[in-house]
């Protein structure tokens, strides 16, 4: 019986598209200094994202843009290749990622907490804009073995990740800064 959590989607898909993502920069080097983390350990506490929060400098870090649950279309942001970002309504980041073209919505669940549930809420808690671009559409698989590869749509993970690298490029090339709009970020709600 197969009792493994691969986590195809959570979070095998995020970690798929940051490569990507990575690669895409190489090729085509920003404005700004990227740092590529993939961090471990968001179920048990962030650790990985807190470590990594307790070694770097983070008087340099502009923004946090985190990747997650990105190989499933959700029907309620539009669909295939459609994301949606976490804390859209605290920060200048959504407006300014889908006025590049991206057709990024507000997180369509916000009553689930995603902002403060994934890797983003640790660099929020140092003052720094950190949102998540995702398409988690809260099917059956989430954290069971039941998440694999095969139950990803790879056609929407393309679209998702051509999405990303524009979502990407508005940040790291310098062209606005992400700021969090006035009273943000509010962590007690």
């Amino acid at each position: 019986e197969d009792r493994i959590r691969n986590g195809a989607d959570d979070d095998a898909s995020g970690c798929a598209v940051l490569l990507e993502l990575a690669e895409a920069l190489v090729a085509e080097p920003p404005v700004r200094t990227v740092v590529i983390l993939l961090a471990t350990a968001e179920e048990q506490g962030i650790l990985g994202t807190r470590w990594f929060v307790e070694q770097f400098p983070l008087e340099r870090v502009v923004c946090n843009l985190n990747f997650e649950m990105l190989g499933r279309p959700d029907p309620e942001v539009g669909g295939a290749g459609k994301l949606w970002l976490t804390g859209y309504e605290r920060s200048n980041l959504g407006p300014m990622i889908a006025a590049a073209g991206t057709g990024v919505l507000a997180d369509p669940r916000p009553e689930q907490s995603f902002f403060t549930r994934s890797d983003n809420i640790v660099f929020v808690q140092e003052g720094i804009v950190g949102q998540t671009l995702s398409t988690y559409n809260m099917h059956r698989d989430y954290h069971q073995v039941t998440d694999e590869a095969g139950t990803l749509d790879y056609a929407h993970m393309e679209a998702a990740a051509r999405a990303c690298l524009v979502a990407v490029r508005a940040v790291v090339d310098g062209e606005a800064s992400p700021a969090w709009l006035p009273g943000e970020p509010k962590l007690g709600r």
